[in-house]
Order: C-alpha cells, then structure tokens, then sequence
C-alpha cells in the first residue's frame, strides 16, 4: 500500500497449485488498481494446470470478476485521477478511513478501495466465513445492498469460494450503479 496504481499477476508468474488460492487471488484482482493475468504457464480456468483442466466453477468466477471490473472502470478511473491529483492512493490502509480508531491502526488483511469500497480479501485455504470489522459509521453489501451494518462492530460473514466480501460506504453511491451497467 502507499503506491497510487499497483496490482499483480492473477495467479503468480509460475503456474499456480491450487484452484482455490488462484479463485480468491482473482476476487481480490478485481479490487485493485491493475487487473491482469499474467505470468508463465497456463494461468486460464479452461486450461488450469490443476485438476479439472477445464473447470466450470473457476471460468464462472472468472467471468463474474472480469465483468465487474469493467463495471468498476468509472470508479477506478476517477480514484486514479484523484490518486494523481493528491497522491492518496486508490487502495488505501484503514487507518486511513479514522486515525483515532486504534482498530484500524494495524488492519492489514482489509484496506479501503477508492473512496468508498472496503474490501476484506479472503487469504486463507478452506475459509468460508470471516470477521469484518466495520468501522464507525454505515456500510451496505456490493452484492446485497439491504445487508447494512452500523460500526464500529466485526460480523462475521459467510464467504464461498466464489464471494469477496466488499462493503459501500455510508450513503454513497454504488459504483455498480453509478456504472449503468
């Protein structure tokens, strides 16, 4: 973090081993400031270097992250923009959000994404639930906006392989929405 425009090689620059590290890896992809796969070997869900080659379940993932990240093209360009402008980076820490917070001091496994999306990755093998902590103020699902919390408080929530848990800010407005899309 602290770089304006950062991102990684979905998957890792040898082939990857596991389908499900590569799953979440694609998730959190889209939720940074390059998306892209990349690397040696094959590194695509219908021609995984793991069992099944051609997986049904990973190309769907795939899909879903790809079209949301042209969805989130509006967005990201204009966090960028801004990036440029005050050199406050598109993935910020959450520190960033409240420095009176102390437990956002040392919150490393979730970070702000542009001004108004917080996202808490999944980096565990196997994990299918996890503690959100939502710091002072509202916050509404991406994926189900009538899900709200009210901080500060951690929940934790259910994340299937094919989820990544992401959170709007207060009342703004959902980038999915403001996409038209």
């Amino acid at each position: 973090m602290g770089f304006p425009i950062w991102g990684s090689d979905t998957g890792g620059y040898y082939e990857f081993k596991d389908r499900e590290v590569f799953a979440r890896w694609i998730e959190f992809s889209a939720f940074s400031g390059i998306m892209e796969i990349g690397g040696r070997g094959k590194h695509a869900p219908w021609d995984m270097p793991t069992e099944p080659r051609h997986d049904e379940e990973m190309i769907e993932i795939y899909r879903r992250y790809t079209v949301l990240r042209h969805q989130l093209n509006d967005y990201i360009a204009a966090a960028a923009a801004a990036a440029a402008e005050s050199g406050l980076p598109i993935i910020r820490p959450m520190v960033v959000f409240d420095r009176s917070d102390v437990q956002l001091s040392d919150r490393w496994d979730q970070y702000l994404f542009g001004p108004d999306l917080m996202v808490a990755p999944v980096w565990r093998v196997g994990e299918r639930e996890r503690g959100v902590y939502f710091p002072a103020g509202r916050w509404r699902s991406l994926w189900n906006e009538t899900e709200r919390y009210e901080g500060p408080v951690t929940i934790v929530v259910p994340v299937p392989l094919d989820v990544i848990p992401v959170y709007i800010r207060a009342d703004a407005v959902s980038p999915l929405a403001a996409s038209g899309r």
